[in-house]
């Protein structure tokens, strides 16, 4: 049994599936700095959890991880900062 086309066609997949993943984070990420900025706190927090999540599911590699992971960092600081501000 020949299981090289297989492994192939599923790393395919897999690849095509990280760039969406890719895209829809950067989506994520970008809605919630705009919800930062607009002072909806709460909507905010949920792209933040969408984006960790798609962060995580995805398999990167270490560039574009390391970007988008500092984005993730960037828009907890901003949430951070946005909720002290309101206490």
């Amino acid at each position: 049994m020949n299981t090289a086309p297989a492994s192939g066609s599923l790393a395919q997949l897999r690849a095509k599936t990280d760039r969406q993943l890719t895209v829809l984070l950067r989506r994520e990420l970008e809605r919630g700095h705009s919800l930062v900025d607009g002072s909806r706190l709460c909507a905010a927090r949920r792209s933040y959890q969408t984006a960790e999540t798609l962060l995580a599911m995805a398999q990167l590699a270490g560039p574009e991880r390391d970007r988008l992971q500092r984005e993730l960092d960037r828009l907890r600081e901003a949430l951070s900062r946005r909720a002290m501000s309101a206490a």
